[in-house]
């Protein structure tokens, strides 16, 4: 459950952009979206575990495969990288 929790966390710190590209449900979509609107430390904390509550609904392998994609710590990602550094 905790490790649920730790992907909605990755899912927060992604940029706008980068959520809309990852096939998420609308419930989810939306207390992400929600997020940035709550100021109090404890009701970000509950939001955090509503988030961990919905996270279990979700198949979790395409979201971590997506997270990586989308913050470049795929495999691909990394290749890509080193293959355009050499030919830099």
């Amino acid at each position: 459950m905790t490790a649920l929790q730790d992907l909605g966390e990755s899912l927060l710190r992604l940029s706008p952009a980068e959520l809309a590209r990852i096939d998420l449900p609308e419930a989810l979509r939306e207390a992400i979206a929600e997020m940035s609107h709550i100021g109090s430390h404890e009701a970000r904390r509950r939001h955090r575990q509503y988030i961990g509550k919905l996270m279990r609904q979700v198949d979790p392998q395409p979201l971590r495969a997506a997270i990586d994609d989308a913050t470049g710590e795929s495999k691909q990602a990394v290749a890509l990288m080193h293959r355009c550094e050499r030919l830099r």
